[in-house]
Parts: structure tokens; C-alpha cells; sequence
């Protein structure tokens, strides 16, 4: 049985050719009339553009994390164990920071993660873990984070405004004996069409630890535990929750999440609690370096024992001089009760989007 030259495809185009093109060569037009030379050439084209086409796509929906250069002082030591580079501090006295000086884009949102561990977890203070951003020519500004016995992911939004060069630096409050282990420090650009999504880390307490990364006690009275990830069975999915034993007035904050003015942003997340109580569930505008009126959405939310679900939504204000807070264009959410709260109250999946 006689049979005719084998058909293979073009990589580039998708064409079927009736013999293969050599990388970099021109390709062979004596084998085809003028008409299937330029419908050749044409789909040749059309995949090629297609290709580039997606590259573009691809580089376009979000910058590459890249290790961040760390400047390492005593007392924080750095070593090199399974996983990468380990940078830990035992906790003394004083505030040594481990610092990384950055260069950024002005007007551009970053998103800075790292793993971090310590000795001590679910530390009942206000700041156990605290990263300090210092953008050229102002003062810094500082966050806090909970602390877990185990590797746990981290997140930090921050917005460049003017500045084009950030130095970040990272310490342990001291009133508390431990010593904390970080790694895998990189920072990548976000783009504001990423907002769509979930920006609240681990909104759904599933990543099998006890303390959670995105939240802390944000104590008014002393009188209540910090919140911790617990198995729970009653839930519509997962096996585990967020909780809270409330005693006493008391809230619990989240880590700044990035926002853009003039948007409407949306707070969700299911709620129960041992008894009937009254919560009231904010989307914050109040910067570290507070100046000016303080803008904030605040609705009362009466919980009950069964599961439900939850939403506060506001427009991101536009009027920077009355609300000079927003030029930071961060806001963090906060869940709070009053002094006559007991019990313990649960949440899950949490989430923090913009429209």
C-alpha cells in the first residue's frame, strides 16, 4: 500500500506541513501554490501573534515574588537548613530588627510573605511579631502579628504613595521570652484587578495550624484569650474555625489589606456563638500614623447558636484631605463585643474583596 509523505504540525502556527520547518529557517515555499503560501504564512502569523499575545497575559497578571536582599545584625543569626535561608532571633532585651532595604515603584501596591515560626505561640500580647515599614524621608509604621509553634505563612500589603525606595524591618516585642525563626522573605507588585479576589489570608482556617496568621487580639480589657483555630463539626465545609472566648468588652483586628479609593469593598464571614450575643463588625480606615477624621463602617450584627452569614460593604472614600489615612490605601477589619459577652463566639471563611 503506497502511502503519501506524513503530515506534521507547525509548533509555531498549528499548520500541518508536508515536511517539518528547521528552527530559524525560512520557510519552503516550493512546494506550495501561491493561494496555500499566503494562507500559510497568514496562520503562521496569526499563531505567532497568538503566543505572544498569551505571554503578555501571563507577565501581565502579577510580578514575580522575589527574595528580598535581608541585612543581618547580631542578634539575629542566619543559617541555612532544608527549605532555604532561616534567620532567627532569641529574644533579650531591646529591639534588634532584621532589615531589608527595597526599591519599589511609587503609586504601586506590594505584598510582602514570609514563613515564620517561634517558640512560644498564640502569645496573649498586642504585638508579639512586629514589621515596621520605613518609606524615604517618613516615619515607619508598624504591624503586629500572633505567633505559632509551627511554620506558618505570613502577609503584609503596603502602598508606595511617592516613595520609590522602603526599608522593612522586622522585631519581637520583648516583654516576652521566646525566640522566632523566619524564612522564604520575598515581596511581589500587586495589581488592583487582584482585589477582586479574597485578600484575607486563610479566611477558610484550613491550613491544619492552631494560631491564625491574618488576625490578633486587638485587647481593650485584658480579659480575653487571643483568637485560636479550632476542629469544629457543625460547619457547612472544612473541619476547623476561628475562636473566640469573650470576657469582657473586647475585639479582634485584622492584618492591613490593600484597598482603592473610590471603590465599594465588601467584609464576609459566617458567625455562631455559645449564647445570643451582639457584635459589631468594622471595615477600618485608621492608619498607624493617624491623622485627620477617621473614617470607618461599622454594623451592629446580633448573633445566635446557629451558623450565618454575615456582610458589611462600603464605598472606599475619595477625599484624601478630610481622610488623610486612605492615602496609605490599606484598611483592616475588626470584630469586636461588649463588656457583658461570654461564651465563645466561632467565624469562618472570612473574606475581604473589593467590586
Amino acid at each position: 500500500m503506497l502511502r503519501g509523505p506524513k503530515r506534521r504540525w507547525n509548533k509555531l502556527g498549528g499548520v500541518p506541513m508536508e515536511r517539518p520547518m528547521k528552527t530559524g529557517s525560512a520557510l519552503d515555499l516550493s512546494l506550495l501554490n501561491r493561494g496555500d503560501t499566503m494562507k500559510q504564512l497568514n496562520q503562521c502569523r496569526l499563531g505567532f501573534m497568538s503566543r505572544i499575545a498569551f505571554l503578555l497575559i501571563v507577565m501581565g497578571a502579577g510580578s514575580i515574588a522575589e527574595d528580598l536582599p535581608i541585612k543581618v545584625t547580631a542578634p539575629w543569626t542566619k543559617h541555612r537548613e532544608e527549605g532555604g535561608v532561616v534567620y532567627s532571633l532569641a529574644v533579650t532585651t531591646g529591639w534588634p530588627k532584621l532589615i531589608a532595604e527595597i526599591e519599589t515603584k511609587t503609586g504601586s501596591y506590594y505584598r510582602v510573605t514570609w514563613k515564620m515560626k517561634s517558640t512560644v505561640g498564640g502569645v496573649a500580647t498586642k504585638t508579639p511579631f512586629q514589621l515596621t515599614l520605613t518609606p524615604d524621608g517618613e516615619q515607619d509604621y508598624t504591624y503586629g502579628y500572633s505567633l505559632s509553634t509551627e511554620w506558618e505563612s505570613y502577609t503584609a500589603y503596603f502602598y508606595t504613595k511617592e516613595s520609590n525606595r522602603f526599608k522593612l524591618g522586622f522585631f519581637i516585642n520583648p516583654e516576652t521570652e521566646l525566640t522566632v525563626s523566619l524564612k522564604n522573605i520575598e515581596i511581589a507588585e500587586v495589581g488592583v484587578d487582584q482585589f477582586k479576589e479574597n485578600t484575607l489570608p486563610d479566611g477558610n482556617f484550613e491550613n491544619g495550624l492552631a494560631v491564625p496568621a491574618a488576625w490578633r487580639a486587638n485587647n481593650r480589657e485584658g480579659k480575653f484569650q487571643p483568637p485560636l483555630i479550632v476542629p469544629i463539626k457543625d460547619f457547612t465545609s472544612g473541619e476547623k474555625s476561628l475562636c473566640v472566648q469573650m470576657d469582657g468588652a473586647g475585639e479582634i483586628a485584622s492584618m492591613y489589606l490593600p484597598v482603592e479609593l473610590g471603590r465599594s469593598v465588601s467584609f464576609k464571614f459566617w458567625a455562631k456563638a455559645d449564647q445570643e450575643c451582639q457584635i459589631t463588625a468594622i471595615i477600618q480606615g485608621y492608619a498607624v500614623r493617624h491623622t485627620g477624621s477617621h473614617f470607618y463602617k461599622g454594623k451592629k450584627l446580633k448573633v445566635d447558636t446557629d451558623w450565618k452569614e454575615y456582610e458589611v460593604t462600603t464605598e472606599v472614600p475619595t477625599e484624601t484631605d478630610k481622610y488623610p489615612d486612605l492615602l496609605y490605601k490599606t484598611m483592616y477589619l475588626c470584630l469586636g463585643w461588649g463588656k457583658e459577652a461570654k461564651g465563645k463566639i466561632y467565624f469562618d471563611d472570612m473574606s475581604f474583596t473589593s467590586k
